[in-house]
């Protein structure tokens, strides 16, 4: 059993998903399955994940969450983390997480902010910054601010309270999040 699932869902992403998945490859702690979900794809972008995927699957129905929820579905891991298919981890991002996760046993549920990597470093500075105003206020109210492409998830605590759900106008991310806070805590790590 892996300690870390990593769910990558993708869609025509032929131009950066290679960058994505060598980035994940490369990760300093190997204790990890990576599971693609191709979510009807026409371009090459099955055809580079096959090369990198320890599992490859498909989603007919479209939608990021669809995909999403097919990949945590097969997840075997402690720790299960969406990733963006356009987006390059350092390479101790897990690490990282794991750290965070071990601060508490009461966390269930780490997120962090992301970047614009074709934004540039300014414009990705005041990105973090408003993001981390944005969860400081959110949290005041108990919201957790968290989104789907940098968000980890104790595998036990996903399945106790249902996993995603699609039943309101809300962010099926943010849903997510409220439940979690039921069986534990929903940290902000701004170092992931």
């Amino acid at each position: 059993m892996p300690l870390f699932s990593i769910v990558v869902p993708v869609l025509n992403e032929e131009e950066t998903l290679e960058r994505t998945l060598v980035s994940i490859k490369r990760q300093t702690l190997k204790d990890f399955e990576l599971i693609v979900v191709d979510n009807g794809s026409t371009d090459r972008s099955v055809e580079i994940a096959r090369e990198y995927a320890d599992i490859l699957l498909f989603e007919e129905k479209r939608g990021v969450m669809n995909a999403l929820k097919k990949g945590f579905s097969h997840a075997k891991g402690d720790i299960i983390l969406s990733c963006d298919a356009d987006t390059e981890y350092p390479s101790d991002y897990l690490e990282k997480i794991l750290e965070e996760f071990s601060r508490s046993e009461d966390i269930v549920a780490v997120y962090g902010p992301f970047e614009f990597k074709e934004k540039g470093k300014i414009f990705n500075f005041g990105a973090l910054m408003l993001y981390t105003v944005l969860d400081s206020l959110s949290r005041l109210f108990g919201l957790p601010l968290s989104g789907a492409a940098n968000f980890a998830i104790k595998r036990w605590a996903y399945e106790r309270v249902g996993g995603y759900d699609f039943g309101d106008l809300a962010s099926p991310d943010f849903r997510l999040a409220m439940k979690l806070k039921k069986v534990g805590k929903v940290k902000y790590a701004r170092s992931i």
